[in-house]
């Protein structure tokens, strides 16, 4: 973090050899039990030290979730976005003076380009345009 209290690059990216060698710091805490119980069990799992956990956790908050509080950022989890994307439509246009046969062309070119595509289309034809929705 920078002096301005904003963090510039992430201490998770840098490599052991490129970080800052400033001193270990020493603190003790109180922990509720259930976080101490939760922390030994992570750390047991991961075949790492609870203190390593415990850094890891910190290094998140500081370099990741304070500054993005500050900027109003929130965490949202993937099956949120994934659900999110799903309902988003973008919305095509065609026009044309060429009649329906030519509609029809487009639609269904358009439709079997976006299948393979993994899209799903609807299509609205006239005689002078094609209106295709596009659904993820």
């Amino acid at each position: 973090m920078g002096p301005d209290g904003v963090v510039t690059d992430s201490s998770l990216e840098k490599k052991p050899e490129e970080k800052e060698s400033l001193p270990i710091a020493t603190r003790a805490i109180r922990l509720d039990g259930d976080i101490d119980r939760a922390l030994e069990a992570i750390a047991k799992q991961e075949n790492q030290s609870v203190s390593l956990i415990m850094n890891k956790a910190l290094l998140r908050h500081v370099d990741w979730e304070y500054p993005a509080g500050r900027f109003g950022l929130i965490t949202v989890s993937s099956s949120v976005m994934r659900k999110l994307f799903e309902l988003l439509t973008h919305t095509i246009i065609i026009k044309h003076d060429r009649g329906s046969a030519t509609s029809a062309y487009y639609a269904e070119a358009l439709k079997t380009l976006l299948d393979r595509l993994n899209l799903k289309a609807e299509t609205v034809e006239s005689d002078q345009q094609v209106t295709i929705i596009v659904r993820s």
